[in-house]
């Protein structure tokens, strides 16, 4: 199971591209959506971490551009539409 967890803000805002990162049941892992398909680059392992808060504070100093979400959106498919989805919800559940 994948969860969404980050979102990388991309110039012009494309609709067909999507960078950010995943929680996977053993790592933190980034990841680049396409039409063509999802590569899922290789993560770390969530052992480094006390939890997904920790990780969260720590990666948000490295790579400040990204904003790392309170609540983690699972994922039903690992396509671009299914990020997507993920993506949509979390901004529905943010502006409640």
């Amino acid at each position: 199971m994948y969860r969404l967890i980050a979102v990388e803000p991309l110039i012009g805002n494309p609709t067909d591209r999507m960078i950010g990162y995943l929680e996977t049941p053993d790592q933190y892992t980034p990841f680049e959506a396409t039409q063509a398909g999802v590569k899922v680059f290789e993560g770390v392992s969530k052992k480094r971490y006390k939890s997904y808060e920790h990780y969260a504070g720590v990666m948000g100093k490295f790579v400040p551009e990204v904003f790392f979400f309170i609540h983690p959106q699972p994922v039903t498919e690992l396509t671009l539409a299914g990020l997507k989805q993920a993506f949509t919800q979390h901004q529905k559940g943010v502006q409640s």
